[in-house]
């Protein structure tokens, strides 16, 4: 013997295919409490839920579309809002389900001070490159800090370079793309300055120098160190000659 105890929400089968739908009812069979039974009241099928809602069921049923009723949260109050009526009609398209409770959230989100509120035009804007979400918005202003902290950290360096090489008394090399071009320059002939001396800055560490047919002679190109510069005690005799 069966009790009906309410509508489960899903359909017939059987009623389905003939054109009779006819939404199931959940029956408590006597000696089966752990399986829970539904049955037509058109056609008098029962069925297991758990076989109709087996994954595996190769003809699943059809439910019934939930409609869902938005109840004020505690501590709210109602109020009344001034809207067009597209703006109406498209809130209710956009939002079927919940547009009251889609509108609450938005005004609160609206009067927290921590918001920011993006107008329709820039919005539009971000969208064409792509930046549609907050996290994107985010991970652009990340990445713009962190260039602008490159940005400052080279020019830091470029300063420091730019004393060192005014403590030599030379002049700061420039990159080969920004010296000016003549048809006469060989780009790989070193840059020298006003004495026709190579820019190339000097190291930490030296080679000894070796004599060759009786002069004194540099084996080896120097280099400019990764660490800290040389201080002046730490130059060869032969450039702090050259520079008194």
């Amino acid at each position: 013997m069966s009790s009906q105890s309410g509508f489960s929400g899903i359909f017939c089968p059987a009623c389905d295919q003939s054109g009779t739908p006819s939404q199931l009812v959940r029956s408590n069979q006597a000696g089966a409490r752990a399986v829970m039974a539904l049955k037509c009241p058109v056609c008098g099928r029962t069925y297991s839920y758990a076989a109709l809602m087996d994954s595996n069921n190769p003809h699943p049923p059809r439910k019934a579309k939930i409609e869902f009723t938005e109840k004020p949260p505690a501590g709210t109050q109602l109020v009344t809002l001034w809207l067009h009526p597209d703006a109406v009609v498209a809130w209710h398209r956009k939002f079927p389900a919940n547009p009251i409770t889609t509108m609450s959230s938005a005004i609160t989100a609206l009067v927290d001070p921590d918001s920011v509120l993006i107008e329709g035009q820039y919005a539009r804007e971000m969208a064409s490159i792509g930046i549609k979400t907050g996290k994107e918005v985010l991970g652009m202003a990340k990445e713009v800090k962190e260039l602008r902290d490159e940005v400052a950290s080279l020019r830091l360096r470029e300063q420091t370079l730019r004393q060192f090489f005014g403590s030599l008394g030379m002049a700061m090399p420039q990159p080969l793309a920004q010296q000016p071009s003549s048809p006469s320059t060989d780009i790989t002939t070193p840059p020298v300055d006003e004495y026709g001396n190579p820019l190339t800055p000097p190291r930490a560490d030296f080679i000894p120098l070796v004599e060759v047919g009786g002069e004194p002679e540099v084996t080896s190109q120097f280099s400019f160190p990764t660490g800290a510069a040389p201080t002046a005690d730490a130059r060869p005799g032969f450039i702090t000659r050259n520079l008194r």
